[in-house]
């Protein structure tokens, strides 16, 4: 399917004017030299994607031991190529282990520090002192809650008249 879309398609997005209206600049000269490569750079990869296949058959059809015999005699090579030229590590090492410090810093010092000090926990804070003062207000006698009642009055008066 690839291959047929290729041929194509191929002269319709590579003609510059035509399809891209003269917005992507490319060489022409380029382009054509790209076709123009020797023929064995061209079957290159082919060629080791069939000595590859060809190795592969060879040491996990024909014959199993060949892998096990391989990692003994090569040890820290094997390992090496194993362990995916340890990008994994690095990357580890370079990217997840900074990334996840950096996050648990903006978590202390963001989220616990900042947002949760001012935010739900000063609101609670605020709550407790206020009820730590209003809690001196609730005598249990009559006159004194008449006398709160009558302020509360008294201030909202104040408030929408001035």
């Amino acid at each position: 399917g690839a291959v047929l879309a290729g041929q194509l398609f191929a002269p319709t997005f590579l003609d510059s004017e035509a399809f891209w209206g003269g917005s992507i600049f490319y060489n022409e000269d380029l382009i054509h030299r790209m076709h123009a490569v020797p023929y064995w750079v061209k079957y290159a990869a082919f060629v080791v994607m069939l000595i590859g296949l060809f190795v592969a058959w060879l040491a996990y059809i024909k014959d199993t031991t060949i892998p096990g015999k391989a990692a003994e005699q090569l040890g820290p090579i094997y390992r090496f190529f194993y362990n995916k030229w340890y990008f994994d590590e690095l990357y580890h090492y370079l990217f997840v282990v900074p990334a996840f410090w950096l996050g648990r810093q903006f978590w202390k010092l963001g989220d616990i520090g900042t947002i949760d000090r001012f935010g739900p926990n000063g609101v609670a804070w605020l709550v407790d002192k206020g009820a730590v003062g209003a809690k001196k207000f609730q005598t249990g006698y009559l006159y004194s809650y008449a006398l709160v009642m009558l302020l509360g009055l008294v201030a909202a008066v104040t408030w929408v008249l001035f």
